[in-house]
């Protein structure tokens, strides 16, 4: 697991600090390493307890969707904690954009979670595949 702090202007970084970005190869035992970075990042920033769950699960269907239909090689995360969320985002080698579709007998159910879980979420193409992400609004406190 490669894991590298990065300033990228405009885009999540703020008060609790620079995103965090971790780079993995794309295999299934990367879910829970990037399950793993989320949880530390978020407490890290002092993210309320009750976020960090639902971060980390989205975050296993957007990696799990990674490793399973992103190509071989690497994925990488990336976390931005700013003072009102919460922005992780995965990006693979596949240029398809996902779609929530019909949950099957043997999955399909990881963007529905998603779309019924985080405040916000959405994919953008790049030049080397595509980003999918997902936001969750903090509470003040």
């Amino acid at each position: 697991m490669q894991v590298r702090s990065s300033e990228d202007p405009g885009a999540g970084t703020g008060a609790s600090g620079t995103p965090v970005r971790g780079r993995f190869p794309a295999v299934p035992s990367s879910v829970r390493l990037a399950r793993v970075l989320v949880r530390e990042v978020l407490e890290r920033h002092g993210v309320q307890e009750d976020l960090v769950p639902p971060a980390e699960l989205l975050t296993s269907e957007l990696v799990t969707n990674a490793v399973r239909y992103g190509g071989a090689g690497a994925l990488s995360v990336r976390i931005a904690v700013t003072a009102s969320e919460v922005t992780v985002s995965v990006s693979d080698a596949s240029r398809t954009r996902p779609a929530v579709g019909p949950p099957r007998e043997d999955g399909g159910r990881g963007l529905q979670i998603v779309d019924t879980l985080a405040t916000a979420w959405g994919s953008e193409p790049a030049p080397d595949g595509k980003t999918v992400w997902f936001q969750l609004y903090r509470t003040a406190g």
